[in-house]
């Protein structure tokens, strides 16, 4: 192709339809992530609590008799740590920015730290047929002999005229690639693709030879095939190929040698993909600009459940409510505008968490709205831009793994989240405890900071980088709180019962501080044991070492700790009381979760007269 071609610019900048979807996606999208917000919740609510709280106690621990400034001050200082749980948010962050090097290593680029969560916890997944259930390409699926012709034959002609012709478009490559050969005869004269006459062809010294679109190479004469054509239509892009006598003279006469059945590429690794998304329990959706026919077709080749569920642009509903339904009804929406596609992902996220893939312009706005948009490197600037993620190799097989790295990553912070809040929880209600009963705080600050580092933070840094690919369910806090609550009041309990004891037996708390230490530090890592479960050599290590590390500092050095030295009535109490401790655990979780089924049905009910009373 060769020549010289005039343009008219009739729009710049903004005035252009792509600037437009662009401009509308410049915007800040909340984070989605629903442990950030737990613990930007708790972080908050603690921010708030500890100014007044941490002052009523400093006051009341300043005027307890006996006590001195300096004192008051340490008790104080310990009850705030205690309420802060140091650690958890910096690990939170660890872990992600660990997940984000591991993705890279499966040419998976993450734009957004928190958008691995947003994966994890994903209900439903959209894809455009191009480019990620499709390579993009064709491909010959087979040709039809006509009129005594045979498939050899064909095989023969097409070769030849791949070898002369040197289109590069979509459909001269796959024929290319199934039947190239050297020419059998010589070559006159190329005739060019012309997207008017919808056909190309090779005048060779024998015969003249056209490759197109039925309708159009072979005009009113094609309908006599029609019948022939409709089953082919309905699955393949058809081509026919025909012989010419006299081309471009008035006597010029052409016959069908045969059809050229074509269709996209479909992924080896599409189908399997599709298959580990239906069993993990997340919905597929194909939204596409392509007619819902065709994508349907390809659906049924890669036995895809829902494939006959299909709707095109046009005749989406206009009420939103309507829209809502048929969004998770339908799994295939076929000639759909940029402005659709960011309609139909709304409606989708309404009850779920939405993820989709795409690399157009016309996806652009749809990657924005969704919770967490997946761009292909081959796809334009903008769709990598707006997108948290980037597949560098435009591999779509590669989900499943991000998925399970976000699934690690967050069934593993639900895991430890409780051992940090176990220690907020126990500190904010014997600051309380202390305020009230007007008693000095039960713990030193070093003694906090032992507990927190070998029952805490050494084995949670570990754990949470376990793999656990188990699926992610809704309701963060919930499930920490579970343990950390009952946990946390069973330490209080304790402490309360050895206060009581030491005020009717005119006992020394001081001597008891061991106690208090070692039955915090159990329940620590109790706690710890359950979430080690099931035990596999690797985390029976590592509780040892837990176990062994916290045992052995408080026996070799009590002075460091401010504790008193192992007796045999400390261990006699400590062993009576960790005993019972266990079943007031049980007790106190059997109570929550009782609390929280009563919560949800209230909650259920308020959201069922809401929709009624809106729907009355």
């Amino acid at each position: 192709v060769s020549g010289n071609a005039k343009a008219k610019v009739e729009h710049i900048g903004y005035d252009n339809y792509t600037a437009k979807i662009s401009s509308d996606t410049k915007y800040i999208k909340p984070i989605s992530s629903e442990i950030m917000r737990s613990l930007n919740k708790i972080v908050k609510t603690i921010s708030v609590i500890i100014v007044p709280l941490g002052i009523l106690l400093f006051a009341r621990q300043l005027y307890l008799s006996g006590n001195t400034l300096q004192n008051a001050v340490v008790n104080t200082v310990a009850a705030i740590i205690g309420m802060i749980p140091e650690g958890l948010v910096l690990l939170t962050s660890t872990v992600f920015a660990v997940s984000v090097i591991r993705l890279s290593k499966e040419k998976v680029l993450v734009q957004d730290l928190y958008c691995i969560e947003s994966l994890a916890r994903v209900d439903v997944i959209c894809l455009d047929k191009t480019g990620t259930i499709t390579e993009g390409k064709m491909e010959v699926v087979d040709v039809i002999p006509l009129d005594g012709e045979t498939k050899a034959s064909l095989g023969d002609i097409l070769g030849s005229m791949m070898a002369a012709t040197k289109d590069k478009n979509a459909t001269a490559i796959a024929i290319r690639d199934a039947y190239y050969r050297k020419p059998k005869w010589k070559v006159e004269e190329v005739i060019p693709f012309s997207s008017e006459k919808k056909y190309s062809g090779v005048k060779f010294a024998t015969d003249t030879y056209l490759i197109g679109a039925v309708e159009f190479v072979l005009k009113d004469h094609g309908k006599s095939y029609q019948k022939m054509l409709d089953d082919y239509i309905k699955k393949y892009r058809v081509l026919v190929l025909v012989k010419v006598n006299n081309y471009g003279k008035k006597n010029e006469e052409r016959k069908a040698l045969g059809f050229i059945l074509l269709q996209d590429k479909v992924r080896k690794e599409a189908k399997k993909t599709l298959e580990y998304f239906k069993e993990q329990g997340v919905a597929i959706k194909i939204i596409s600009g392509d007619n819902p026919i065709s994508v349907s077709n390809i659906l049924k080749q890669l036995e895809f459940e829902g494939y006959d569920k299909f709707i095109a642009g046009p005749d989406l509903p206009k009420d939103y409510e309507e829209l809502v339904k048929v969004a998770h009804e339908k799994v295939i929406f076929g000639r759909m505008t940029p402005s659709q596609k960011q309609m139909v992902i709304k409606a989708l996220k309404e009850d779920n968490t939405v993820s989709m893939i795409g690399d157009g312009v016309n996806d652009v706005l749809g990657l924005k709205e969704a919770d967490c948009g997946i761009a292909l490197q081959s796809g334009v600037n903008a769709a990598r831009s707006v997108s948290e993620v980037v597949l560098t190799t435009s591999d779509f097989s590669v989900l499943p793994d991000i998925v399970n790295e976000g699934r690690r990553v967050v069934n593993n912070i639900e895991r430890v989240a409780a051992m940090y809040l176990i220690k907020t929880t126990y500190s904010f209600l014997l600051s309380l405890l202390s305020i009230v009963l007007t008693y000095e705080y039960p713990f030193y600050p070093i003694q906090l900071s032992l507990i927190s580092s070998v029952c805490v933070g050494i084995p949670s840094f570990f754990l949470a980088l376990e793999p656990n690919y188990n699926k992610v369910t809704k309701g963060f806090l919930s499930k920490v709180f579970r343990n950390a609550l009952p946990n946390g009041m069973t330490v209080v309990i304790n402490i309360f019962i050895i206060i009581m004891f030491c005020t009717v037996f005119h006992k020394d708390f001081e001597n008891y501080r061991l106690v208090v230490v070692a039955l915090t530090g159990f329940i620590t890592l109790r706690q710890l044991y359950t979430i080690c479960k099931p035990l596999n050599l690797w985390r029976k290590i590592l509780l040892i070492f837990c176990i062994i590390s916290f045992l052995e500092l408080l026996i070799l050095l009590p002075d460091l700790f401010l504790v008193s030295k192992f007796g045999i009535v400390s261990i006699i109490f400590i062993s009576v009381i960790a005993f019972i401790d266990t079943y007031i655990i049980d007790f106190l979780q059997e109570i929550y979760d009782k609390v929280l089924i009563k919560v949800r049905s209230i909650n259920n009910e308020i959201k069922e007269r809401k929709e009624r009373k809106k729907h009355s």
